[in-house]
């Protein structure tokens, strides 16, 4: 009889990392590697929503999203570039 070990959910979950890259918008800086930024939160989704409709299922107060980083391996974060809301201008 077969038997199933291991932690399964990772088949299913994605950890977001969301990352406040606001400073490099500021300051005009060039990006850095996405660990190097602050992180805000994070958040587990289903994969099948981080694979089709990541920018609409991100949510951080304050923060709009900017880019995201899919890991090239299954089991690792993605990180979420989010800029704060406040550096935003409205265009008339």
């Amino acid at each position: 009889m077969a038997s199933l070990d291991g932690e399964l959910w990772r088949f299913n979950f994605v950890n977001l990392v969301m990352v406040d890259v606001s400073d490099d918008y500021r300051y005009l800086l060039e990006p850095l590697p996405s660990e190097c930024y602050p992180v805000i939160k994070q958040q587990l989704v289903p994969a099948i929503v981080a694979n089709r409709h990541l920018p609409a299922s991100i949510e951080a107060d304050g923060f709009l999203y900017d880019w995201h980083e899919p890991s090239s391996d299954a089991f690792d974060d993605w990180y979420v570039g989010m800029v704060r809301a406040d550096l935003t201008v409205d265009l008339p």
